[in-house]
């Protein structure tokens, strides 16, 4: 092995404590997106340590987006990551501290790893590009938001400034190996106005998930005395066939209870027919189907799914989570989403999209980062596609880049959320070296 991987191994190994100490001080300062007092105290963490690491810290975006960087370069290779988390659910579902405990091997806490941990891997990752690799024709920046898990107004305020963006980058907020396609994003509202009353109790509470990104693994409807609950698995909503959706659940005991049986009856109709039969948009939500495959490589499909509802008046919000395919067009949602009212009695509003991603393999960054990974693992690193979202998109010539391998446990926005302090470790070799190979070659 290059005597130069060598030392970039020793480097991390000699450091890990330091590593894992900085990721458990993160996730010590709870910081759930919405939350922007949290939020902006955890910004400040991150400030803070870029700083005493040396490197030339900037706070964007009216406070919303950290900058850290070193070099004066024209040209920038970049670490993409967010500080934000979802809320950490039911604290009953708990068997570890959300704000951090380390057991056993591993790394507990919200944001250990979405994103806490790998953004606190970016800028270990530039300390020892600094103390290993010498000057380069690049300055390298980690870019650090604050508003991923919700609406992305961090990053348009970010654009608006037109602050430089990076040549390459990537964010360390998904899976190995290398994710060069994403699908997009889009959260949708479907309101149920209220129809008469209903023949037995009155519905007046109805509640799922906290993050319209989760697949909701609790729900509960409240009506007079009583309440109805539903228990599922929660998981990422990029990735529903590996959970168990209670609000689907919900609905389908609700509709066979009768409450609010004429209040709402279109709602569990559209449950019966659509929602709780598949988590194919194309099915339950009359999209158009797109071709699996171009270019040879895997697209997917479209996935629809229902992660939060509640009363709002005399009406009933459902929202559904979409994980839209490359090539979807907003017109071809519109039509969709069309047609649902149409059939089920409802209407819709549109609250988050993103378009999905597509980055050429053949890229040079992403073709060294592959070589780190290959070199790192000794497994083929193979181009794959992403289900969930991530501020890849927003960023040219950006993918998601790890921190999860293909056999790790996914603990996305779930209880007991964790890393290994082994996937922690070879994940920051692997960051390393795709910096070093690339920059091999940059002399």
């Amino acid at each position: 092995m290059d005597n130069k991987l060598v030392k970039i191994f020793d480097w991390v190994d000699e450091h890990k404590e330091e590593i894992f100490e900085d990721i458990l001080e993160s996730v010590a300062i709870y910081s759930p997106s919405e939350d922007r007092e949290a939020v902006s105290k955890v910004i400040d963490w991150f400030r803070n340590k870029a700083e005493s690491m040396g490197f030339d810290v900037d706070l964007r975006a009216e406070g919303e987006v950290l900058s850290a960087k070193m070099g004066k370069f024209e040209k920038t290779l970049g670490l993409v990551a967010h500080c934000d988390v979802v809320p950490t659910g039911d604290l009953d579902m708990w068997t570890r501290n959300p704000l951090g405990e380390r057991v056993d091997g591993k790394l507990y806490g919200r944001g250990v790893l979405d994103n806490k941990g790998p953004a606190v891997l970016c800028l270990w990752c530039m300390k020892g590009i600094r103390e290993l690799m010498g000057e380069y024709p690049y300055s390298i920046e980690t870019i650090i938001g604050s508003r991923e898990e919700i609406a992305w107004t961090d990053i348009d305020k970010y654009m608006e400034e037109a602050w430089p963006l990076p040549e390459y980058s990537f964010t360390p907020d998904g899976y190995f190996p290398l994710y060069n396609r994403e699908k997009g994003y889009c959260d949708v509202r479907f309101i149920f106005k209220k129809e008469g009353t209903s023949e037995e109790a009155e519905l007046t509470e109805i509640k799922a998930a906290d993050a319209s990104n989760s697949v909701p693994g609790m729900a509960y409807a409240g009506y007079g005395d009583f309440k109805i609950t539903a228990y599922g698995k929660e998981v990422h909503s990029a990735s529903p066939h590996r959970g168990d959706n209670a609000l689907i659940k919900l609905l389908g005991e609700m509709e066979r209870l009768g409450v609010a049986a004429n209040s709402y009856a279109e709602l569990y109709r559209f449950n019966r027919e659509k929602l709780s039969r598949s988590f194919d948009g194309a099915d339950s939500l009359f999209l158009k189907r797109h071709p699996r495959e171009i270019n040879g490589e895997e697209m997917g499909y479209t996935t629809a799914v229902p992660t939060r509802a509640w009363l709002q008046g005399d009406n009933l919000i459902l929202n559904i989570n979409l994980r839209t395919v490359y090539g979807t067009t907003e017109q071809e949602l519109h039509e969709g989403f069309s047609k649902v009212c149409e059939e089920y009695g409802c209407s819709y509003e549109i609250t988050t999209m993103q378009n999905p991603l597509y980055v050429s393999k053949e890229i040079p960054f992403l073709k060294a980062m592959g070589n780190a990974y290959s070199t790192v693992t000794g497994r083929e690193a193979e181009f794959c596609i992403e289900g969930g979202t991530s501020y890849a998109k927003a960023f040219p010539n950006c993918i998601s880049f790890g921190p999860l391998f293909p056999e790790s446990e996914d603990t996305f926005h779930v209880p007991d959320e964790y890393l290994t302090e082994e996937d922690i470790l070879t994940a920051a070799k692997i960051y390393l070296a795709s910096f070093w190979f690339f920059l091999a070659n940059e002399k």
